[in-house]
Protein backbone atom coordinates (compact mmCIF):
# COMPACT_ATOMS: atom_id res chain seq x y z
CA UNK A 1 0.00 0.00 0.00
CA UNK A 2 2.82 2.31 0.94
CA UNK A 3 3.70 2.23 -3.00
CA UNK A 4 0.83 2.10 -4.65
CA UNK A 5 -1.03 4.19 -2.93
CA UNK A 6 1.50 7.58 -4.18
CA UNK A 7 0.97 6.34 -7.64
CA UNK A 8 -2.40 6.21 -7.34
CA UNK A 9 -2.05 10.15 -6.11
CA UNK A 10 0.24 11.17 -8.74
CA UNK A 11 -1.32 9.22 -11.78
CA UNK A 12 -4.90 11.23 -10.37
CA UNK A 13 -2.81 14.84 -10.12
CA UNK A 14 -1.16 13.86 -13.86
CA UNK A 15 -5.30 13.01 -15.30
CA UNK A 16 -6.59 15.88 -13.77
CA UNK A 17 -3.81 18.59 -15.00
CA UNK A 18 -4.23 16.86 -18.36
CA UNK A 19 -8.16 17.35 -18.43
CA UNK A 20 -7.47 20.75 -17.47
CA UNK A 21 -4.85 21.59 -20.74
CA UNK A 22 -7.06 19.95 -22.74
CA UNK A 23 -10.38 22.22 -21.78
CA UNK A 24 -8.02 25.29 -22.48
CA UNK A 25 -7.62 23.59 -25.92
CA UNK A 26 -11.19 23.21 -26.44
CA UNK A 27 -11.88 26.72 -25.77
CA UNK A 28 -9.43 28.51 -27.51
CA UNK A 29 -10.06 26.28 -31.01
CA UNK A 30 -13.06 25.74 -32.55
CA UNK A 31 -15.49 22.20 -32.42
CA UNK A 32 -14.48 20.09 -35.10
CA UNK A 33 -16.08 16.81 -35.66
CA UNK A 34 -14.23 13.49 -35.27
CA UNK A 35 -14.88 13.04 -39.47
CA UNK A 36 -13.76 16.17 -40.38
CA UNK A 37 -10.82 15.91 -37.90
CA UNK A 38 -9.54 12.47 -39.34
CA UNK A 39 -10.20 13.59 -42.62
CA UNK A 40 -7.59 16.63 -42.19
CA UNK A 41 -5.27 14.84 -40.77
CA UNK A 42 -4.88 11.98 -43.08
CA UNK A 43 -3.27 13.86 -46.15
CA UNK A 44 -1.02 14.78 -44.05
CA UNK A 45 0.23 11.09 -43.33
CA UNK A 46 -0.14 10.79 -47.04
CA UNK A 47 1.84 13.86 -47.93
CA UNK A 48 4.88 12.98 -45.00
CA UNK A 49 5.27 9.25 -46.46
CA UNK A 50 5.42 10.50 -50.38
CA UNK A 51 8.03 13.30 -49.11
CA UNK A 52 9.96 9.98 -47.29
CA UNK A 53 10.07 8.31 -50.56
CA UNK A 54 11.27 11.28 -52.70
CA UNK A 55 13.80 11.68 -50.25
CA UNK A 56 14.87 8.39 -50.25
CA UNK A 57 14.93 7.97 -54.10
CA UNK A 58 16.96 11.25 -54.42
CA UNK A 59 19.47 10.02 -51.65
CA UNK A 60 19.58 6.34 -53.83
CA UNK A 61 19.92 8.49 -57.08
CA UNK A 62 23.22 10.54 -55.85
CA UNK A 63 24.40 7.01 -54.75
CA UNK A 64 24.34 5.21 -57.54
CA UNK A 65 25.92 8.08 -59.46
CA UNK A 66 28.85 8.09 -57.45
CA UNK A 67 28.91 4.65 -57.92
CA UNK A 68 29.23 4.61 -61.90
CA UNK A 69 31.42 8.05 -61.74
CA UNK A 70 34.06 5.96 -59.60
CA UNK A 71 33.69 2.79 -62.00
CA UNK A 72 33.89 5.17 -65.00
CA UNK A 73 36.83 6.86 -63.83
CA UNK A 74 38.75 3.24 -62.70
CA UNK A 75 37.98 0.99 -66.02
CA UNK A 76 37.65 1.89 -69.59
CA UNK A 77 35.40 -1.36 -69.81
CA UNK A 78 32.94 0.45 -68.09
CA UNK A 79 33.21 3.17 -70.49
CA UNK A 80 32.66 1.50 -73.67
CA UNK A 81 29.74 -0.53 -72.17
CA UNK A 82 27.87 3.05 -70.80
CA UNK A 83 28.48 4.43 -73.59
CA UNK A 84 27.07 1.29 -76.14
CA UNK A 85 24.45 0.89 -73.81
CA UNK A 86 21.66 -0.72 -74.58
CA UNK A 87 23.15 -1.73 -77.87
CA UNK A 88 25.91 -3.91 -76.30
CA UNK A 89 24.76 -7.42 -75.52
CA UNK A 90 27.62 -10.29 -75.06
CA UNK A 91 31.16 -8.86 -75.75
CA UNK A 92 32.78 -6.02 -76.29
CA UNK A 93 33.73 -4.63 -79.18
CA UNK A 94 37.64 -3.79 -80.11
CA UNK A 95 37.50 -1.79 -83.45
CA UNK A 96 38.68 2.00 -82.06
CA UNK A 97 36.33 3.77 -84.18
CA UNK A 98 33.49 1.86 -82.63
CA UNK A 99 32.09 5.98 -81.57
CA UNK A 100 32.72 7.41 -84.76
CA UNK A 101 29.24 6.33 -86.26
CA UNK A 102 27.20 6.21 -82.90
CA UNK A 103 24.75 7.64 -80.55
CA UNK A 104 24.78 6.77 -77.10
CA UNK A 105 21.16 6.50 -75.14
CA UNK A 106 22.61 6.65 -71.84
CA UNK A 107 24.67 9.56 -72.49
CA UNK A 108 22.05 11.77 -74.04
CA UNK A 109 19.64 10.34 -70.97
CA UNK A 110 22.29 12.16 -69.09
CA UNK A 111 22.73 15.29 -70.89
CA UNK A 112 18.80 15.90 -71.21
CA UNK A 113 17.65 14.27 -67.88
CA UNK A 114 19.93 14.57 -65.53
CA UNK A 115 22.74 17.66 -66.05
CA UNK A 116 20.11 20.20 -66.67
CA UNK A 117 18.71 22.31 -63.74
CA UNK A 118 15.33 22.98 -65.37
CA UNK A 119 12.93 25.47 -63.71
CA UNK A 120 14.17 27.34 -61.06
CA UNK A 121 10.90 29.60 -60.16
CA UNK A 122 8.78 26.45 -60.32
CA UNK A 123 10.43 24.54 -57.14
CA UNK A 124 10.95 25.22 -54.08
CA UNK A 125 14.39 26.22 -52.26
CA UNK A 126 15.04 22.78 -51.12
CA UNK A 127 13.52 21.28 -54.53
CA UNK A 128 16.09 23.50 -57.02
CA UNK A 129 19.08 22.28 -54.32
CA UNK A 130 18.17 18.83 -54.87
CA UNK A 131 17.75 19.51 -58.40
CA UNK A 132 21.45 21.26 -58.64
CA UNK A 133 23.00 18.22 -56.90
CA UNK A 134 22.05 15.79 -58.95
CA UNK A 135 22.94 17.73 -61.74
CA UNK A 136 26.23 18.12 -59.86
CA UNK A 137 26.89 14.47 -59.87
CA UNK A 138 25.83 13.34 -63.18
CA UNK A 139 28.43 16.25 -64.56
CA UNK A 140 31.23 13.75 -62.59
CA UNK A 141 30.01 11.02 -64.64
CA UNK A 142 30.27 12.84 -67.98
CA UNK A 143 33.67 14.18 -66.42
CA UNK A 144 35.02 10.16 -65.79
CA UNK A 145 34.35 9.30 -69.40
CA UNK A 146 36.09 11.87 -70.67
CA UNK A 147 39.11 11.34 -68.33
CA UNK A 148 41.75 8.42 -69.13
CA UNK A 149 41.58 5.71 -66.34
CA UNK A 150 45.08 4.93 -64.23
CA UNK A 151 44.87 1.54 -66.28
CA UNK A 152 45.06 3.60 -69.31
CA UNK A 153 47.65 5.80 -68.21
CA UNK A 154 49.75 3.24 -67.34
CA UNK A 155 49.77 1.95 -71.03
CA UNK A 156 51.93 3.35 -74.08
CA UNK A 157 50.15 6.46 -75.06
CA UNK A 158 50.07 5.77 -78.60
CA UNK A 159 47.79 2.47 -78.00
CA UNK A 160 45.40 4.24 -75.54
CA UNK A 161 44.93 7.78 -77.19
CA UNK A 162 42.52 6.82 -80.43
CA UNK A 163 40.32 5.25 -77.83
CA UNK A 164 40.33 8.19 -75.81
CA UNK A 165 39.96 10.59 -78.70
CA UNK A 166 37.04 8.67 -80.37
CA UNK A 167 34.96 8.52 -76.53
CA UNK A 168 36.04 12.12 -76.10
CA UNK A 169 34.56 13.15 -79.63
CA UNK A 170 31.30 11.27 -79.33
CA UNK A 171 30.93 12.85 -75.66
CA UNK A 172 31.44 16.56 -77.15
CA UNK A 173 29.43 16.31 -79.65
CA UNK A 174 26.44 14.90 -77.84
CA UNK A 175 27.32 17.97 -75.28
CA UNK A 176 27.25 20.74 -78.55
CA UNK A 177 24.07 19.32 -79.74
CA UNK A 178 22.09 19.23 -76.04
CA UNK A 179 23.23 23.04 -75.58
CA UNK A 180 21.85 23.85 -78.97
CA UNK A 181 18.75 21.95 -78.69
CA UNK A 182 18.35 23.42 -74.51
CA UNK A 183 18.95 27.63 -76.42
CA UNK A 184 15.95 26.45 -78.45
CA UNK A 185 13.44 25.68 -75.51
CA UNK A 186 10.19 27.75 -75.47
CA UNK A 187 10.11 28.67 -71.80
CA UNK A 188 12.45 31.02 -71.05
CA UNK A 189 13.00 29.56 -67.17
CA UNK A 190 13.83 25.81 -68.38
CA UNK A 191 16.01 27.24 -71.21
CA UNK A 192 18.28 28.86 -69.17
CA UNK A 193 18.38 26.71 -66.13
CA UNK A 194 18.95 23.60 -69.01
CA UNK A 195 21.77 25.85 -70.33
CA UNK A 196 23.23 26.62 -66.89
CA UNK A 197 23.47 22.59 -66.45
CA UNK A 198 25.31 22.38 -69.21
CA UNK A 199 27.65 25.00 -69.21
CA UNK A 200 28.65 23.84 -65.94
CA UNK A 201 29.23 20.55 -67.42
CA UNK A 202 31.86 22.68 -70.35
CA UNK A 203 33.47 24.27 -67.16
CA UNK A 204 33.86 21.27 -65.30
CA UNK A 205 35.17 18.96 -68.24
CA UNK A 206 37.99 22.23 -69.49
CA UNK A 207 38.79 22.57 -65.70
CA UNK A 208 39.25 18.90 -64.51
CA UNK A 209 43.03 18.21 -63.15
CA UNK A 210 43.72 14.43 -62.71
CA UNK A 211 45.75 14.05 -58.98
CA UNK A 212 49.82 14.62 -59.66
CA UNK A 213 49.82 10.37 -58.14
CA UNK A 214 49.48 9.75 -62.17
CA UNK A 215 52.44 8.26 -63.85
CA UNK A 216 52.36 10.76 -66.89
CA UNK A 217 53.89 13.82 -65.62
CA UNK A 218 51.80 16.08 -67.70
CA UNK A 219 48.23 15.39 -68.09
CA UNK A 220 47.03 16.63 -71.77
CA UNK A 221 43.64 15.49 -70.99
CA UNK A 222 42.15 19.40 -70.83
CA UNK A 223 44.38 20.33 -73.65
CA UNK A 224 43.54 17.44 -75.39
CA UNK A 225 39.40 17.95 -75.04
CA UNK A 226 39.98 21.86 -75.93
CA UNK A 227 40.82 21.73 -79.39
CA UNK A 228 37.88 18.86 -79.99
CA UNK A 229 35.86 21.72 -78.84
CA UNK A 230 37.42 24.14 -81.17
CA UNK A 231 36.90 22.11 -83.55
CA UNK A 232 33.38 21.41 -82.90
CA UNK A 233 32.80 25.39 -83.03
CA UNK A 234 31.35 25.34 -79.05
CA UNK A 235 33.08 29.36 -79.15
CA UNK A 236 29.57 29.92 -81.68
CA UNK A 237 27.49 27.66 -79.35
CA UNK A 238 27.99 29.56 -76.32
CA UNK A 239 28.40 32.82 -78.06
CA UNK A 240 25.19 32.23 -79.63
CA UNK A 241 23.26 31.54 -76.23
CA UNK A 242 24.82 34.83 -74.77
CA UNK A 243 23.45 36.85 -77.29
CA UNK A 244 19.83 34.98 -76.46
CA UNK A 245 19.89 36.01 -72.89
CA UNK A 246 16.84 37.91 -71.43
CA UNK A 247 18.57 40.28 -69.31
CA UNK A 248 15.30 40.37 -67.52
CA UNK A 249 15.67 37.20 -65.93
CA UNK A 250 16.16 36.98 -62.36
CA UNK A 251 19.40 34.52 -62.17
CA UNK A 252 20.96 36.59 -65.27
CA UNK A 253 23.98 37.27 -63.20
CA UNK A 254 25.01 33.45 -62.34
CA UNK A 255 23.40 32.10 -65.64
CA UNK A 256 26.25 34.71 -67.98
CA UNK A 257 28.86 33.65 -65.06
CA UNK A 258 28.25 30.31 -65.76
CA UNK A 259 28.48 30.60 -69.88
CA UNK A 260 31.42 32.81 -69.68
CA UNK A 261 33.59 29.96 -67.62
CA UNK A 262 34.10 27.67 -70.29
CA UNK A 263 34.91 30.45 -72.88
CA UNK A 264 37.56 31.77 -71.17
CA UNK A 265 39.56 28.25 -71.25
CA UNK A 266 38.54 28.26 -75.06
Amino acid sequence: PTIVEPFDKRLDEKEDKEEKQEAGMDAEMPSVDNEGSSAAQQPQHEATGEDNEIEEAYFYACFLLKCLAELLFSYDQCKVVFLLYPKLHSRIPTNKDVFARSKSTALNFFLTELVPFGPFTAESREGVRKRMQLSSEAINVIVALCVESPSAAKKDAQSSQPDAMSIRKLILESLNRAVKDAASVESVDVRFGNIMGLSDLCNKILSFRVDSGSSRPVDDTPMHIAKIMLEKNFVATLTHVLTDIDFNYPNVRVLITSVLRPLEYL
